[in-house]
Formats: structure tokens, C-alpha cells, sequence
């Protein structure tokens, strides 16, 4: 049974995931802290397995509970946010400092369907509960200093994360160097709610020009185009990227396969791809396609993930090019 401490400052969400707990067969909550306080003090003494916490707790926010949570008494966090720019902007913060995933948080259990937010949320925690507290550093890393190499920074970066990715993400593009001048296309998992939300997290950590691609786009150099919610992000030539709305693929989309896949058919040899933390299977088809083509993949090391499952996919399938560190992904995609 998965111990779970719910963080969350209105009676009725806590009613709510209280029950939804007590229904899932897998899970049994083992507190309730109504602070950010609180959920510091109970982390300490009842040592959860995951904590359910809500982005906008009173007192002390998530982010910074989750700091001293992640400091002081590590467990694995899982956010719960409304859809709009201030709690999206704390759960963001949150995941940075530490925690595991984030959910979207809904103001009335009915209007998302108990079953569906049931499930959802159950699924969360059971994720969570998988992840690696030891994975990564904490500490904001220091951008690297441009060097004249003869060998040039690859001309298009392909990303790919699910559970974990974010973190993994923010902290290779943190490390670049300003003048880095390749483009970059990401396909990242979260509820597509928060797309908006995450583009703007990017452009303000990062520094890149961060475009959701709702339409087709001539790629551009120093920027990063996101997938669009419910739809894939592919190139449809060696020089531009635009959505594609249709089936999934591999149940997912947007889908880092269908990413991967169409680098691979008209730009291959001169793209890289980057599988990093995340659930499931999502893009090792696509790298193997890739692979094959004459492009390069590198996939972050296993236990450096939060949750490894796919990059060991990707290396169970022979595409990997090299199995690095975020530092050391960095560190090669900047020519050092």
C-alpha cells in the first residue's frame, strides 16, 4: 500500500482525495496538512511514500515546501495546479526544487468525472511512488562558456521527456551557452492544460525564444517550438516544423516517436535526438529509425532519471550514439 500525505489547503479537495485514496485499493492517506507548514512538520514524522500537494498551499507556498521537504525529509511530491498563470507559475517553480510530477487540480471533482480523476490521479501516485528520490542535483547549474571548436553544435535538437523531463529539460537548456544558435523542438508530457503555462516557464528560465507551434513554422535559430496540446510536433521538410493533428501513436500525442520518426525521413543526419526521464516506451521507435538514418541520440543516464524507463528502452534498442548526464548532454550539444 502506497503511504500518500495530502498537502492541500481547501477541506473539500482534501475530502476528495481522501476518498479517492480509500477507493483505490493502492494507496491510504496517512495525514492531512492544511500548510506549507504543516506538510514539512508531518513529512518528518510520518515519512509518506508520495505527497499529494497543491501548488498555491497558504502559509508556505509548494515551492518552497518542497525545498525544504526535498532538503530536510525526501519524498516524492506529486503538484496539483488550477490551469492559470499563478498556479501554473508555482508548480513550475515546485518541480524545479524537486518534486516528481503535476496534475491538474480540479475546482469540482464533478466537473472532470470522480471515475476519470480517480484513475488519473491514482496513476500519478503510482508513478511517483516508482521514482528515484537520489536522482539529479538541485543546485542551478552555470551556463558553459562558448568555445571556438571545429566541431559545430548539431544545427536541430529533438527533445523528448514524459515524468521527469521537465526538470531534465530545463536544467541541459540552463547549461547551454548563450550563443548557442541551434533550433530545438520538444515534445514533453503534461496535461495539455498547462502547455501555455510551461512555454512560458521555458522562455523565463532558459532564455530561448519558446513558440507553442499551432501553425507551420520556418525553424529558426535560438528557438525552441513546443508541441501544441493534443497534437504532434513534426518536421515537414529539412527546414520546417508544424502540428499534426491525427491518431496517436503509441497512445500519445503529441508523440516523441512521431517527432523522432519525421526527423528522421527528411533531416537525419544532421539532428539529434535526446531521450531523457519519463514512463513508458514513447520515442524508442523513432530513434531506432533515426539511428539507422545516420542521426545522433543520447539518451541520459538511467540513474540519473527520476523515472528511467524510457532512455533504458532507447539503450535496449541499440540506438543510443552516448549514454550521458544532463551536465555532460549539455556540455556535448555546446561543442565543448
Amino acid at each position: 500500500m502506497i503511504r500518500v500525505l495530502i498537502a492541500e489547503g481547501s477541506p473539500f479537495q482534501a475530502n476528495f482525495l481522501s476518498r479517492v485514496l480509500k477507493d483505490s485499493g493502492v494507496a491510504e492517506s496517512v495525514g492531512v496538512a492544511r500548510t506549507g507548514e504543516e506538510a514539512i512538520a508531518l513529512a518528518h514524522r510520518r515519512k509518506p511514500d508520495v505527497i499529494v500537494m497543491d501548488a498555491s498551499l497558504p502559509v508556505l507556498r509548494a515551492a518552497l515546501a518542497t525545498r525544504q521537504i526535498m532538503e530536510h525529509a525526501p519524498s516524492r511530491i506529486v503538484i496539483t495546479a488550477e490551469p492559470s498563470s499563478r498556479d501554473e507559475d508555482l508548480a513550475f517553480l515546485a518541480l524545479d526544487e524537486g518534486a516528481v510530477d503535476l496534475v491538474a487540480r480540479a475546482s469540482s471533482p464533478g466537473q472532470e468525472g470522480p471515475a476519470r480523476l480517480t484513475r488519473l490521479l491514482v496513476k500519478r501516485i503510482e508513478l511517483a511512488a516508482r521514482a528515484c528520490l537520489t536522482a539529479g542535483s538541485l543546485r542551478r547549474p552555470v551556463p558553459y562558456a562558448a568555445k571556438k571548436s571545429k566541431r559545430l553544435s548539431p544545427p536541430l535538437i529533438l527533445i523528448g521527456g514524459a515524468v521527469g523531463g521537465i526538470r531534465a529539460t530545463t536544467e541541459i537548456l540552463r547549461r547551454l551557452p548563450k550563443s548557442f544558435s541551434g533550433s530545438i523542438c520538444l515534445v514533453q508530457h503534461l496535461p495539455s492544460c498547462f502547455v501555455t503555462g510551461y512555454a512560458r516557464w521555458l522562455a523565463a528560465e532558459t532564455g530561448f525564444r519558446v513558440e507553442i507551434c499551432q501553425q507551420r513554422k520556418e525553424l529558426a535559430p535560438g528557438t525552441l517550438y513546443l508541441s501544441p496540446a493534443d497534437a504532434h510536433l513534426v518536421l515537414d521538410g529539412p527546414g520546417s516544423v508544424a502540428p499534426q493533428r491525427g491518431r496517436t501513436v503509441g497512445g500519445h500525442r503529441p508523440s516523441i516517436t512521431a517527432l523522432f520518426r519525421s526527423a528522421a525521413a527528411v533531416r537525419p543526419t544532421s539532428s539529434c535526438a535526446l531521450v531523457l526521464s519519463g514512463e513508458g516506451r514513447d520515442g524508442v521507435e523513432g530513434v531506432k529509425l533515426l539511428a539507422k538514418k545516420g542521426g545522433s541520440v543520447l539518451v541520459q543516464k538511467p540513474d540519473t532519471c527520476l523515472v528511467s524507463e524510457m532512455p533504458r528502452h532507447a539503450l535496449r534498442a541499440h540506438a543510443a550514439s552516448l549514454e550521458l548526464s544532463l551536465a555532460e548532454i549539455a556540455r556535448t550539444l555546446a561543442g565543448q
